[in-house]
């Protein structure tokens, strides 16, 4: 039987995150700035609970 290969959600640095304007209603400069870390890189599902929980704790 062949086996089938997950597929992987793309990940984004978060510099792309803000050109791409991927979450928007935020306010994306501070809010990603200061919830997301330049040397990381993201999937949408990690950068949005990123975000979410930065909000949460604010």
């Amino acid at each position: 039987m062949p086996t089938r290969k997950k597929a992987t959600e793309p990940v984004y640095t978060k510099a792309q995150i803000k050109q791409a304007d991927l979450f928007p209603g935020t306010n994306n400069a501070a809010i990603i700035n200061a919830a997301l870390e330049d040397d990381k890189t993201y999937t949408i599902t990690q950068a949005e609970k990123a975000i979410k929980d930065f909000k949460g704790g604010i």
